[in-house]
């Protein structure tokens, strides 16, 4: 009795999004169900519940707060599900498909948790997190694939088997990119061609129906993925279909996160296609309807001045993009991109000074590397190598190394005296 009203209490909350609260009346019921020895398979499938909406609730927490304080009570709560699952003997879809996503939530948050960490000199801290994210996206597969493989895939309506193909497509995506941070290049095209392969059976679940966020969503995955195999026409083609099934670009507002990330994507894999113009086109279109598409969140707003502007540097044109980060920071946008993107430029046009003053304001690794670049451009030495001996001692990442190669090799072109100090930055790397 008691169970059943915690049980209720906690789910109230957590459709609230009252996550903390719904956790403590879950755990108010596992209290009271760790207490009875002898279950039945009812109160066994009932605590492996409980143990799995814990961990969701906790889960949900995490990203509506981005606190990380709670993160391994989520992992240890997601792991005692499984074993208690796999206690269950006749295990029907929904405990097979239950321990898959415990599985997949516990190698994906994982991975989305660390991904700070991995730099170029931290790869063997890095490698019991990747081994962590490859055995649990490997469990989660093995299990989302029992499913389709047995008799039960035809008690299974559409949208089930959409949930199952997309839910393995991700598992293989996410491993791809692990595999590809240990540089296994053929693990990861096996990968990124099995997670392909699934997205488009998803796909081809769907692609019938009305639901226009899922066919976004994996549309989405498809672009990134073509894009990763060098198929940059094929991918824009993918974001152009994308577009078209959202329409007219005030539906942008429907699921601003989702639908604009296609937008952007698509000018991003224009300028990986060098059609710099048509980058610039839709990124300048995004920007021109902010106030029309009738966008109020900053993180939104942010994403469509940072891809405007990145197309600007990228094609040299600093002043238009120097014009719409200023009047970003003026309107109180000062996410610490802006600041960056606004720094990078005024240091690549040479106000070195200027970039100092805005660069120092982020606190990207890579803003820091810009920072020593300005720095010894003034031939300000000291201060530049303090700042790059620093990020060394921290683990440099890749972004870094190469800016702190890039200047090495002006030191060595200018034959400027900052050679010798670079140098010695190469050695601690």
């Amino acid at each position: 009795m008691k169970c059943n009203c915690y049980g209720k209490i906690a789910n109230f909350y957590f459709d609230r999004k009252e996550y903390l609260n719904a956790v403590y009346n879950y755990e108010n019921i596992l209290n009271i169900l760790e207490n009875i020895k002898n279950k039945d398979y009812e109160l066994m499938l009932f605590t492996a519940d409980n143990y799995f909406a814990n961990a969701n609730a906790y889960y949900n927490e995490f990203l509506k707060s981005g606190n990380m304080d709670n993160i391994e009570i989520m992992f240890e709560y997601y792991n005692k599900a499984i074993d208690s699952y796999n206690l269950i003997d006749n295990k029907d879809y929904n405990i097979i498909k239950n321990i898959g996503m415990c599985h997949y939530q516990i190698a994906n948050i994982n991975l989305k948790c660390n991904m700070h960490n991995l730099t170029v000199t931290n790869f063997d801290l890095n490698s019991k997190m990747f081994d962590i994210c490859i055995t649990n996206f490997n469990a989660a597969i093995s299990n989302f694939q029992y499913i389709l493989k047995n008799s039960v895939t035809n008690l299974l309506s559409d949208y089930q088997q959409f949930e199952i193909n997309f839910k393995i497509a991700e598992s293989y995506f996410y491993l791809g990119y692990i595999y590809y941070l240990y540089h296994l290049s053929s693990n990861v095209y096996q990968c990124y061609e099995n997670a392909m392969l699934y997205y488009n059976d998803a796909f081809k679940l769907i692609s019938n129906t009305d639901n226009i966020q899922n066919k976004i969503v994996v549309l989405n995955q498809m672009g990134i993925l073509y894009s990763y195999f060098g198929n940059y026409k094929l991918s824009i083609n993918i974001y152009k279909y994308a577009v078209n099934i959202i329409g007219d670009i005030k539906n942008i507002r429907n699921d601003p996160q989702l639908y604009l990330s296609i937008y952007i994507n698509l000018a991003s894999s224009y300028i990986k296609n060098k059609n710099y113009d048509e980058a610039i086109k839709i990124s300048k279109y995004l920007y021109d309807n902010i106030e029309n598409i009738g966008l109020n969140n900053e993180h939104d707003i942010t994403s469509i001045i940072l891809s405007l502007s990145i197309v600007y540097a990228i094609t040299r044109k600093y002043d238009e993009a120097i014009t719409i980060l200023k009047k970003a920071i003026n309107e109180n946008y000062t996410h610490y991109d802006i600041y960056h993107n606004l720094g990078r430029c005024l240091i690549e046009k040479g106000n070195y000074q200027e970039g100092i003053n805005y660069i120092s304001k982020s606190n990207r690794e890579q803003s820091k590397a810009y920072l020593a670049y300005a720095h010894l451009k003034l031939n300000e030495n000291e201060k530049a190598y303090e700042i790059l001996d620093e990020l060394v001692k921290n683990n440099v990442n890749y972004d870094v190394f190469i800016i702190v190669y890039r200047m090495y090799e002006e030191a060595l072109l200018d034959k400027l005296k900052s050679k010798d100090i670079i140098e010695k930055i190469l050695k601690k790397i």
